[in-house]
């Protein structure tokens, strides 16, 4: 028995701690952020931050809100500041709200590559 439970460390459990990832995410608890987030240069310099809301997605109170107060009227770009990452995937609750306006909030997420070249 003890041989076996040898085995099963060695060539199972070992193997899969080497490919463990790391996870960063950010539910907004309570509406607290969990990861630090910065203003992107370039837009608004407004920043997301933690609402508390009793409806949010995931059961946990609170949601991730990113404005525009500084400057009215053009998109804020905000990031979460870790270290940087490859071959990775993105879970999200979107909310897009919809108006009868002429003009309303832009929604959406965005991918930033060290490559590309502004």
């Amino acid at each position: 028995m003890k041989s076996f439970i040898l085995w099963v460390l060695i060539f199972c459990v070992i193997p899969l701690l080497a490919f463990a990832q790391e996870v960063f995410k950010d539910n907004f608890p309570n509406g607290k952020p969990e990861l630090r987030w910065a203003a992107f240069p370039f837009f608004n310099l407004d920043n997301l931050e933690g609402k508390k809301v009793s409806d949010a997605p995931d059961g946990d109170g609170g949601i991730g809100v990113l404005g525009n107060k500084n400057v009215g009227g053009f998109a804020s770009l905000s990031y979460a500041v870790t270290p940087e990452v490859e071959n990775f995937y993105l879970e999200a609750y979107l909310y897009c709200p919809v108006t009868e306006e002429e003009k309303g909030p832009l929604v959406g997420n965005c991918f930033f590559n060290r490559s590309c070249s502004w």
